[in-house]
């Protein structure tokens, strides 16, 4: 390096008592560290670290947490009845987009925990069924017949805090399994602190409201994600600008006095890193971007279809992959 390379700093740089999302407090550091280098390059960085910071912030706050809904225990109702409503919560909760659904268990609480030695709706025992299963949050259900009248109840256990929800619906009838299965997603959001739905239904007899399945509409995580990597392109333009600007006065520079020798010496240092620089931001930013678009790819819509999509195009003397896309409700 040259004469107006700065050194980097060896202290410590952030301050504790923060708390940072995976991987933001190291693109703070890097950042902290990029301001302490020389002035040519501080924008760059400072995109740069940006784009970091706030992907892995939307990363960490768009993942969901992993839950598994557990075999219905089944008192006076027949299996079809008991199949039917563990299908219907477990449809119903994948609309929801609250957490991710792991594989279904094709076994109820009682023998999961036979098979585990403990026995009771205790927190330390639905912690091993937890980790047995390889989730965070456990749902149980269970339906329970007695005369006219069926009862269906939703536990939900959280490993995270060892908290215990409980939801209970009863209905009454010739129709009361139908209104169970109608009221399922109410259950669930009462379990997940979600608003009722809003929208207009029906009303039965029995005063159940079966709301429809909730439109979940586009994640802006994905967005995000790629408005940041357009940032990291932006940057790497600048970087860019700044090399190609700093090599024009180095080619242009003379030798006649030492001054001018450390001057163009120093530019050609400058040009150096900022085209590394550059390449970084480029390569980076097209890596979120291309991450986010996958992201929106793999995503998709309640009903399994895409916003996106890509698809084989051959031509005359060509072949790749076409991207198309649509956005908006019907019309």
């Amino acid at each position: 390096m040259g004469s107006g390379a700065t050194q980097w700093w060896d202290g410590p740089l952030i301050a504790r008592g923060f708390t940072f999302a995976p991987g933001a407090k190291d693109a703070a550091e890097g950042l902290v560290r990029c301001v302490l280098t020389f002035s040519p390059m501080r924008f760059a960085c400072l995109i740069f670290a940006l784009a970091v910071t706030t992907a892995s912030t939307a990363l960490a706050q768009g993942t969901p947490v992993t839950a598994t809904i557990l075999q219905s225990q089944r008192t006076g109702v027949t299996e079809g009845v008991g199949a039917a409503f563990d299908r219907t919560l477990r449809s119903r909760l994948d609309a929801l987009h609250v957490v991710d659904t792991a594989g279904a268990v094709a076994l109820d609480l009682e023998q999961i925990q036979l098979a585990l030695g403990c026995m009771g709706e205790t927190a330390e025992c639905l912690s091993a069924v937890a980790a047995e299963t390889g989730v965070t949050i456990v749902i149980v259900p269970s339906l329970a017949q007695a005369g006219s009248t069926t009862q269906a109840t939703v536990l939900l256990f959280d490993s995270r805090d060892s908290t215990l929800r409980r939801a209970v619906r009863e209905a009454r009838g010739d129709d009361a399994s139908s209104q169970l299965l109608a009221g399922a997603e109410g259950l669930l959001r009462e379990l997940f602190h979600l608003p009722a739905s809003t929208a207009v239904v029906r009303e039965d007899h029995d005063g159940m409201t079966p709301p429809p399945p909730a439109d979940a509409g586009l994640s802006p995580v994905p967005f995000v994600v790629i408005g940041v990597g357009a940032a990291g392109l932006i940057g790497g333009i600048i970087a860019s600008v700044l090399s190609s600007g700093d090599a024009d006065t180095y080619a242009s520079g003379t030798s006649d006095t030492p001054e001018h020798i450390d001057a163009f010496l120093s530019a050609l240092d400058r040009a150096q890193s900022e085209a590394l620089a550059a390449n970084v931001l480029y390569i980076a930013g097209g890596l979120l971007v291309a991450a986010g678009v996958v992201w929106e790819l793999a995503a998709g819509r309640e009903d399994g279809s895409s916003p996106l999509a890509l698809a084989p195009s051959v031509g005359p003397g060509s072949v790749g992959l076409a991207l198309s896309g649509s956005f908006g409700g019907a019309l």
